[in-house]
């Protein structure tokens, strides 16, 4: 069974011996399997794809392999969320790369030694290694949202009225400060789809309430989001490429269960769109009959 919530991830093996990498694939099947372990008992929810997106080997010492090779994930496999990177030596060429090159496309990576990935960590306190693991990927995560050490984020609070008097902060990770701040302080109660495509978005709830917007987003991994605004109700805005993703999205994860507690409720904003829904629901094989169905199937978007 697929998992909406499951990062999507790559390997890549900077490493003497390009034949060992079929062990160091098994070396990061386990490990993405215990990390899931560790992280239900630490309280986080990461979760990982089974088997990983793609493998790819580079010659240890060669900067233009390495560069090409991220730059490949970022084109071939924009759903890749976290980059494993086994390493040749400490603080090698690989590693200063690695950081630069994650930063650059926006991937959470893990570096790990090739003597420890052949070792299954042998000469480590594995619980340490992998509680720091899971805290380095929350505060990626983290980073990721926040959009920091980047020009603008998301966000910004806005301290005071508009004009010559207010203030705007821009390096908060909250998507609900400014709205909370004017409701609040201000009596101002924007609707939140004033700045989303109404007809491309839906509401979403039920959700675990300690979801960011990186990890909302990550339920609809099949589709393309643009945007996500939670709001001050427990629920978030997720806006899609285009109104098809939209209809598609409702249609697909509509009650269904993103883990034994959390059942997802998501529905369309615009009156439109949510026609479209119900006529596509009311078909049991989602027949495609209506326009805006027809361009999901020449798009190859219809899902059977």
């Amino acid at each position: 069974m697929n998992d909406p919530l499951a990062f999507p991830w790559a390997l890549i093996c900077s490493v003497p011996d390009k034949n060992s990498i079929p062990s160091l694939r098994e070396f990061t099947l386990w490990l993405t399997r215990i990390l899931q372990e560790k992280a239900v008992q630490y309280g986080c929810s990461h979760r990982f794809d089974k088997e990983p997106k793609a493998v790819y080997y580079t010659t240890p010492g060669n900067e233009k392999e390495v560069r090409t090779t991220y730059s490949i994930v970022h084109s071939d496999h924009p759903e890749v969320i976290v980059v494993f990177h086994i390493l040749p030596a400490p603080n090698s060429n690989e590693y200063k790369l690695m950081k630069e090159l994650a930063d650059e496309y926006d991937l959470i990576r893990q570096g790990i030694l090739l003597e420890n990935a052949m070792t299954y960590f042998e000469e480590c306190d594995i619980k340490e290694v992998l509680g720091n693991m899971l805290q380095w990927f929350n505060r990626r995560i983290s980073q990721l949202v926040a959009l920091e050490k980047k020009a603008c984020t998301k966000f910004s609070l806005q301290i005071g009225e508009r004009g010559k008097h207010a203030t705007n902060i821009i390096s908060f990770p909250m998507s609900n400060v400014t709205a909370a701040v004017e409701k609040v302080l201000h009596g101002k109660d924007h609707d939140i789809s004033q700045n989303v495509n109404v007809k491309a978005s839906v509401e979403v709830f039920g959700y675990p309430a300690s979801f960011n917007e990186f990890e909302i987003a990550n339920i609809f991994n099949n589709f393309r989001v643009i945007k996500v605004v939670k709001n001050l109700n427990d629920g978030a805005v997720v806006e899609f490429v285009n109104e098809f993703h939209a209809v598609q999205a409702a249609v697909e994860y509509d009650r269904s269960w993103i883990d034994s507690v959390h059942l997802l409720a998501v529905t369309p904003i615009h009156p439109e769109i949510i026609k479209e829904v119900e006529r596509a629901l009311r078909d049991e094989h989602i027949s495609c009959q209506s326009p805006v169905l027809l361009l999901f199937k020449k798009a190859n978007l219809c899902k059977r």
